[in-house]
């Protein structure tokens, strides 16, 4: 006859070597999951640059010519000149046809980038200043930030071929501009 063998330490051993199995195929996946790795942060800080402009009219530079006079005088051949006011705002008196007011202005630059600048006239409301002209050099350009100034030498013109009557007796105000842009843009890209 046979014997009968026993199953039960058939099942009493194939249920822990399959136990066993399993946590080393757990083990062996979970250390193979291992990396080096590297991490390295640096900070960025931006100052962002300013842009600042200032004008000075120089009294003592002050220019009279009138009609067809190459010389500078002392004032306009009708008598009239120019004062400088504490604020800096500039008056014209007895200004004539053909006369012509020169002067200089100081442009201040305490900006931290390079500015592009210009000069303009303007009547105070906004508008034309017809017939009235600016003349000068250097009426736009630009500064860096080794110029901490640039002097302009700039007049104020009225033609002689002006005969409107309508002008006697008023009064015009303008405002000299001094515009200053940042100076990688120009002003028409600007506008």
């Amino acid at each position: 006859m046979k014997e009968k063998r026993n199953k039960q330490p058939r099942k009493q051993f194939l249920i822990p070597a399959l136990t066993l199995t399993l946590a080393s195929l757990a083990l062996g996946i979970g250390g193979t999951l291992a990396y080096f790795t590297s991490v390295q942060k640096n900070e960025a800080t931006v100052t962002f640059g300013t842009v600042k402009l200032t004008n000075q009219i120089e009294s003592s530079t002050f220019q009279y010519y009138s009609f067809g006079s190459e010389e500078p005088q002392t004032s306009f051949a009708s008598g009239g000149t120019a004062s400088l006011a504490q604020d800096g705002s500039l008056s014209l008196t007895n200004m004539c046809p053909g006369d012509k007011f020169a002067f200089d202005s100081v442009l201040k630059n305490s900006s931290t980038m390079n500015i592009n600048y210009r000069v303009s006239l303007a009547k105070k409301d906004g508008s034309d200043p017809s017939p009235f002209v600016l003349e000068g050099d250097s009426a736009s350009g630009t500064m860096t930030t080794a110029e901490p100034e640039k002097t302009l030498h700039l007049s104020i013109a009225l033609p002689g071929e002006v005969e409107d009557t309508a002008l006697m007796g008023q009064q015009v105000v303008f405002v000299l501009k001094v515009e200053a842009i940042q100076g990688n843009v120009s002003f028409e890209e600007a506008e």
